[in-house]
């Protein structure tokens, strides 16, 4: 990212960045607010960031809401005005991006363990059942699901549906089988 334009990979970091806030491929309001939340103060008042939000999306949204098209433009001009917000807008600790924009895994601020991959899948029933079918194809895929949490959907029917859940062992996948036990 020069002072003159966006880089290739500045452009592509911006287009996923772009996708993180972007509700029906536009940032309106709610979604322009977040981003300037993220990006700014840790805190604004109220009326501030409505102030912010209005004048963001008057300046740089063409036809209303911010499209990727306009985000990109903001961040070209960003780049030509004040290099030193932009590269502090790419770097972002919330996105974990180091010097050269790739992804340092170091900086990446988690809210809560429920954000690590093994907690999102062990709760997305959908995921699970995938990898319970892949059967008994490895060690490499039990080590993985005997390191999630307990699925809550599976635990309580266990406790409450205790006499369908003994019905259906015969019919149960064997990684299923383990991991429920």
């Amino acid at each position: 990212m020069t002072n003159q334009e966006l880089s290739k990979r500045a452009t592509q970091v911006l287009k996923g960045r772009f996708a993180h806030y972007q509700d029906d491929s536009v940032m309106a309001a709610p979604q322009v607010a977040n981003y300037l939340q993220d990006m700014g103060r840790e805190e604004w008042a109220k009326e501030d960031l409505e102030v912010a939000v209005v004048q963001f999306i008057e300046e740089y949204g063409t036809d209303g809401p911010i499209t990727q098209k306009d985000f990109l433009g903001y961040y070209s001009e960003l780049c030509q005005n004040d290099l030193d917000t932009a590269w502090l807008h790419m770097k972002h600790k919330k996105f974990g991006l180091g010097d050269d924009l790739s992804p340092v895994a170091s900086n990446v601020e988690l809210n809560s363990l429920s954000e690590l991959p093994r907690a999102s899948i062990a709760n997305n029933i959908t995921q699970l059942k995938m990898l319970f079918a892949l059967g008994p194809a490895s060690d490499l895929v039990w080590s993985v699901i005997s390191s999630l949490k307990t699925n809550s959907d599976l635990y309580f029917s266990v406790l409450v549906n205790n006499e369908e859940f003994l019905s259906n062992l015969p019919q149960m996948p064997l990684y299923q089988l383990l991991y429920t036990l």
